[in-house]
């Protein structure tokens, strides 16, 4: 595990920290005759200033005070004198076996030490840089630092023990040299969502597993890293007090240690921090022995057993084939959720799987030979100062891509319209506008301004004419995205008016009719968009078509009058949404049946189905992957699809935005429905309306007014801060206002903390019963399909349910990780009746998997079933409140707001969290009086977030904030999901049948089985590690090495 930690303050104090130096009899570790942690200075910086071998105090104080050793002073630059920082301190820990160990191996040291050299250099040669320009507007990547290595073996005192930590703290001081020879500030590249220290962990850990395995040691793979076969996880814990102390301060404050932020990590240790050892170097090594044995560890058989071991050499096919497998792995896990990514990435996912099998080099080669159908996507100014990333593709989501578009392209003109095409439209069918009528007379000038540039009025209005009118640009303003729009004056080589809609309907009677009939029946006219939605949906011929519709702009009302008329017309509507919530809300419309898209996929047709029309609703929420499955389905039926979403909303968790890609490429004619109904504000309105434009600049200046900021100094977390204001807002209302107010957040982390403050103040306020029972909750973990079927990323508690029946039990049953099995990637499963257990590979199996929490339920609290149950006829999404619970019986009873009585019972796991706050994500579609956002200021504020959040109102909206001007710079920019068509530059020429065949050998080329593997050559057994002396030098020192 590597941590970073910014250094300022006193030199000195870093100096003695690092060198550990109490005395001779009191200092632990491998030291020097001089006392004090061994060192050595390290990178191509140090090197040219003359400095190597052991770390002199005053040099280090030196380099952290910025002056080089030729007298240059960069502390006196740019006005930071007193306030520059001196440097960082990387601090690389080895797992808490090889620190046992290494008290009675000292070869383990000298693995460890070899492993931090090797992950060092990859920080000097891809994290360093330098900032260049006026205001530092360029990056030039240095490949200097200058850094001084101490390694440390204790950890700090938990009630007056120490265990034995393996760690070394590397002080990279504040310096670097540029190419033209100058001395200035370092910086150091952590990547794109910390990517490249993520990456520096992973060389750290695999090099060192090769210098380990070279030692003779089995290693065991955890989700973190690995540990030392031979040593229990019990026995792991028992020389863990300083974790768990940390973890015990965490739970003081009613945080868990696994979702504590870094800030509150960083609190808890500081808080518990205590001075290192009291004992003396020998009397704390026989103390350490001593314990070793209590435990039950037999370290002299595990030493022995690992020199006699025969070392197995991998013949290099073989590694070549190991590092293939793993890039490959890598490819699958990144791709299911981007599909566009960076190479360091793919770089981070491969070397997970290293174990010292090979190494960063191995995956670039691999990356460089296109390893998986890897295509090159170009590269990408990360942040505008020349930090280059190459980006990536695959052929699967290439020809996945062409597969969507071209089933769209070849369902034009190959269904029956519902009502056939009359007449081209008259002369009198004019265009309406849908300006205010205080720009109706300005509009009437732009008509006449019209006429007098030599527009033609005595031409109908035809289709053949509309088509033309496209052809000239004219039906669609490319800054507003917007095609309902007609361009009224418009001229080749510019837009016309944008108040003018072509009103679909007006070219049918038959259409026109309909509509008018169904207004008079609802009282309330339809808007443009909806008119030209349903004149879409019923004349077209097309298989596949689209219905845009904005944040509250009333499409169900349109899908409503649609669904009626292919009920008429014979076929059967069923609407289909990607969740369970969304799906509920398209009953409004009136399908036979809703289902969920995952449901619609798995169903089986007993008998060709006849007519049949699936209704999409929040289609842009759909990831590529489904949306391909979607229509395969739909044309193995000869069925038809209208879907309906809003691309300028919430994208897919998974990789792909067909729903854009098919409406920005014109594979699927579509309407747009952008007037904003839902919100009674005209200010609210107004602010709904600039998202649903586009506009989100607009929309986040029109927010302003609506913004609280929330002091959070630099001690203090976010999280909680942010959670303290927002939970006290919600109090704050009354009982009926609270339940037509929506607490929506970004993050489930922040949505957890909510929940609590809220769910303590309704206890504080009688409001929910003080008298509880205690159920196990499950919260879905975040697995991609590629890391669940790693056993690695198991852990002893978690849950796994069956996606498929197997020989052990149905389709839905519930075990318990017990542990991993002897054999590689297997797991231990428990049944949760505890009668049956199993040892199963889960790269064999489909599993579910979930983590366990404890909740807590009391009479009042507002709880959320996170999961389908068929048996007692509960939805995903469905809330409800709890009416009573009985402590004897261990039961509550809750009421769903559909009126259904649900039980839950302490015996039962159950996927349950409490309802007063939810994610913007899982909120999109829903409506409510008024809103309360917790506007976070990081990477998850997109302007997406911005528009689904700040349009579920109808009257009240309030946005908590950390920083109001981060978050508007978040908020006013579009996450944009790039596709591989794009980013490729291909053409698609292809035919669907051979476009089904270039997929399928693209799927094999990525997925393709790891052939057997060679026979492991024995080699002889490895001699103890002893360290090269070198040549005397006063500077050096005997006991540490870490060559660069």
């Amino acid at each position: 595990m590597i941590r970073f930690t910014h250094l300022s303050g006193n030199p000195s104090a870093v100096s003695n920290y690092t060198a550990n130096e109490r005395s001779q009899e009191k200092g632990i570790g491998y030291y020097s005759e001089k006392g004090g942690a061994p060192s050595q200075w390290l990178g191509s910086g140090a090197e040219k200033q003359g400095l190597s071998g052991r770390v002199d105090k005053d040099d280090l104080e030196r380099a952290l005070s910025g002056i080089t050793t030729d007298g240059e002073d960069l502390s006196k630059r740019g006005n930071h004198e007193g306030k520059r920082r001196m440097g960082t301190d990387l601090t690389f820990s080895a797992p808490k076996s090889v620190s046992i160990l290494a008290v009675r191996d000292d070869r383990i040291a000298a693995a460890h030490d070899k492993a931090v050299a090797n992950a060092m250099r990859y920080v000097e040669s891809d994290m360093a840089y330098a900032r260049l320009g006026k205001g530092g507007c360029k990056t030039e990547y240095t490949g200097s630092i200058t850094a001084a290595a101490f390694r440390h073996e204790d950890s700090r005192s938990v009630d007056g023990k120490v265990d034995p930590h393996l760690h070394t703290h590397v002080i990279v001081s504040n310096m670097t040299q540029r190419a033209d020879g100058t001395w200035v500030s370092l910086r150091l590249d952590m990547g794109h969502g910390n990517v490249k220290q993520n990456i520096l962990d992973e060389i750290y850990k695999s090099e060192l597993a090769r210098e380990l395995k070279k030692a003779g040691y089995e290693l065991e793979q955890t989700k973190d890293g690995f540990e030392i076969k031979g040593i229990t996880r019990e026995e792991i814990e028992a020389f863990s007090s300083r974790s768990r102390e940390i973890a015990d301060d965490l739970s003081k404050n009613g945080i868990d240690r696994k979702n504590a932020t870094e800030a509150q990590r960083t609190a808890a240790q500081n808080t518990t921090r205590k001075g290192k050892t009291q004992l003396s170097k020998e009397d704390q090594r026989w103390e350490w022995r001593d314990r070793v044995r209590s435990e039950g560890i037999d370290a002299d058989r595990l030493i022995a057993e690992a020199k006699n071991r025969p070392q197995l050499q991998q013949p290099d096919r073989d590694r070549q084939q190991i590092v293939r497998e793993a890039l490959k792995s890598g490819i699958r896990h990144v791709g299911e959720r981007n599909t566009v990514f960076s190479q360091a990435e793919l770089e981070l996912e491969a070397m997970k799987s290293a174990m010292g099998e090979f190494d960063i080099n191995d995956v670039r080669q691999t990356i460089k030979n296109k390893t998986g159908g890897l295509l090159d996507a170009g590269q990408t100014d990360r942040d505008g100062t020349g930090k280059i990333e190459q980006r990536y593709t695959t052929k699967t989501h290439l020809y996945r891509e062409a597969e969507i578009l071209q089933r769209a392209k070849d369902g034009q003109g190959k269904a029956i319209p519902i009502i056939q095409k009359h007449e081209p439209l008259q002369r009198n069918d004019e265009p309406v506008f849908i300006n205010s009528e205080k720009e109706q007379q300005e509009n009437e000038n732009l008509r006449s301004r019209s006429n007098q540039s030599g527009f033609n009025d005595d031409k109908p209005l035809s289709e053949l004419n509309m088509r033309s009118l496209q052809s000239r640009y004219l039906d669609a303003d490319q800054a507003r995205q917007n095609p309902g729009i007609l361009s009224d004056h418009a001229q080749p080589d510019r837009p016309g008016d944008q108040g003018v809609r072509w009103p679909g309907e007006s070219g049918n009677s038959r259409v026109a009719a309909i509509i008018k009939e169904r207004e008079a029946k609802q009282g309330f006219s339809f808007s443009d968009g909806q008119r030209a939605g349903v004149n879409l949906a019923l004349t077209s011929t097309d298989r596949h078509l689209g219905i845009v519709g904005a944040a509250g702009a009333g499409k169900t009302t349109s899908m409503s009058l649609i669904v009626e008329q292919y009920q008429k017309a014979g076929y059967e509507v069923i609407g289909v949404a990607p969740s369970a919530a969304a799906a509920r809300e398209l009953e409004a419309a009136g399908c036979h049946e809703t289902v969920t898209l995952a449901s619609a996929l798995l169903k089986k047709e007993k008998d060709k189905p006849g007519k049949r029309l699936y209704v999409l609703d929040e289609a842009g929420m759909v990831s590529a992957k489904d949306f391909d499955d979607f229509y395969r389905k739909a044309d193995s039926e000869n069925a038809r699809t209208l879907s309906v979403g809003d691309p300028l909303q919430l994208q897919s968790v998974e990789a792909g935005s067909a729903y854009k890609q098919l409406l920005d490429t014109g594979a699927i004619k579509s309407i747009k429905i952008d007037e904003i109904q839902r919100q009674k504000d005209p200010q609210l309105k107004e602010i709904a309306q600039a998202f649903a434009d586009g506009n989100a600049d607009r929309g986040v200046e029109l927010a302003q007014p609506y913004m609280q900021q929330v002091t959070v100094s630099k001690d203090e977390d976010k999280t909680e801060k942010l959670a303290d204001a927002a939970s006290a807002s919600y109090l704050s209302l009354s009982k009926d206002e609270r339940e037509q107010t929506l607490l929506l957040v970004g993050t489930n982390k922040t949505r957890n903390a909510i929940n609590e403050k809220v769910r303590a103040g309704l206890v504080e306020q009688g409001e929910v019963g003080k008298e509880t029972i205690i159920v196990t909750a499950l919260d879905k973990s975040d697995m991609t399909r590629e890391a669940s079927k790693k056993a690695k990323n198991y852990t002893n508690g978690m849950i796994v349910e069956f996606m498929d029946k197997e020989k052990w039990g149905d389709r839905g049953s519930r075990w318990e990780v017990m542990g991993k099995g002897d054999k590689d990637n297997q797991i231990i499963l428990q049944s949760l009746d505890q009668e049956k257990t199993i040892t199963v590979d889960p790269g064999k199996i489909r599993l579910s998997v979930y983590e366990k929490r404890e909740m807590q339920l009391a009479q009042g609290d507002q709880v959320m079933f996170k999961k389908n149950d068929k048996d007692r006829d509960i939805i995903n999404g469905s809330m409800g409140k709890i009416i009573d619970v009985d402590q004897n019986t261990g039961k509550a009873r809750i009421q769903l707001r559909s009126g259904q009585m649900v039980s839950v019972s302490s015996k039962q796991m159950e996927n349950l969290d409490y309802a007063y706050a939810r994610t913007v994500h899982s909120s999109q579609g829903a409506t409510v009086e008024r809103a309360i956002v917790v506007g976070e200021s990081g990477k998850v504020s997109t302007a997406q977030i911005a528009y689904v959040a700040c349009s579920r109102e109808k009257t009240g909206l309030q946005i908590i904030t950390d920083d109001t001007e981060k978050l508007s710079k978040s908020w006013s920019k579009y996450s944009e999901r790039q596709n591989a068509i794009k980013v490729t530059r291909h053409e698609i020429t292809q035919t669907l049948p051979e476009l089904q065949k270039s997929r399928k050998e693209a799927e094999k080329e990525l997925h393709e089985p790891q052939p057997k593997k060679q026979q492991q050559q024995e080699i002889k057994p490895p001699q103890p590690i002893s360290i090269p002396k070198k040549k005397k030098d006063k500077g050096k020192n005997k006991d540490m090495e870490l060559e660069m």
